[in-house]
């Protein structure tokens, strides 16, 4: 198997190493994994061959969550596919001006320009590390009041949270009353498109319970924190609170991080 690549042993320990290394450098996830054996989701009629690929969504401790259409999302532990063997690849390679998930997701928001929904061009992300999600509806009170609130923190903790883009799925609502009331409220941030919003409620696989739902990824989509207003989560505004911090530990983190094996 391509795991020989990484000076694979077997080792449970090993393992258990080079997932905790993974899950710190997101810069070394790949966009796409490859089976590495045959596997059959749940549902399907016959096992996928081993080489089929699958959109990444992000890795998780040592499961892999991927993307395989319409076999669904899945997860699968690290080792049923390649995506080890290409983090080893991706080590050594320059890095990537913008994250996965960026790249992936940019021209899916609009902004304002005179009143008008623009879609969003690459470079309108330049410099983002990570992108808070907010899941809520703008048309709607709770909707208002949560951004009206995120704004505020975030304008008071501009400094301690460089490199963040809070991004707004938006609940239905047509787009026209979605820009006016973008530009009501004076939203600075990009807004997905609605016709684009349910989709990728499924796809980004966020799973978000309520409204508002914050989810806090890295530019590759590792999530860092999220807020979803469960009866044995944070307060909003706890949770809130918590992001400078765990910008901060996360740059520690993969500051730290040690480097995969050797390729032998």
């Amino acid at each position: 198997m391509g795991l020989l690549l990484l000076g694979w042993c077997g080792c449970h320990g090993a393992a258990e190493a080079l997932a905790e290394i993974l899950h710190a450098r997101s810069d070394w996830w790949p966009q796409q994994v490859r089976l590495a054996q045959p596997y059959t989701p749940p549902g399907a009629a016959a096992p996928l061959p081993a080489g089929w690929q699958a959109v990444l969504v992000r890795v998780e401790g040592a499961e892999v969550v991927a993307d395989f259409g319409r076999h669904g999302i899945r997860r699968l532990p690290l080792e049923d596919t390649d995506v080890l063997q290409q983090a080893a690849a991706l080590r050594d390679q320059p890095p990537r001006r913008h994250g996965l998930l960026v790249t992936s997701l940019f021209n899916k928001f609009f902004h304002l320009e005179q009143d008008r929904a623009v879609q969003c061009k690459l470079q309108d992300f330049a410099g983002v590390e990570y992108v808070l999600f907010v899941y809520t509806d703008p048309c709607g009170a709770e909707g208002r009041a949560a951004l009206k609130e995120l704004r505020r923190f975030l304008a008071g903790n501009a400094t301690a949270l460089h490199g963040l883009r809070p991004v707004v799925i938006p609940a239905d609502c047509e787009l026209g009353r979605l820009t006016a009331e973008v530009t009501a409220a004076g939203l600075p941030w990009p807004v997905m498109f609605p016709y684009l919003a349910g989709p990728y409620r499924h796809s980004l696989h966020h799973e978000p319970a309520g409204n508002p739902s914050l989810v806090l990824t890295d530019a590759n989509g590792r999530i860092l924190g999220r807020f979803d207003q469960r009866p044995d989560g944070p307060a909003g505004a706890d949770f809130l609170q918590t992001i400078p911090g765990l910008l901060a530990a996360d740059r520690a983190a993969r500051k730290g991080a040690g480097k995969l094996p050797a390729n032998d």
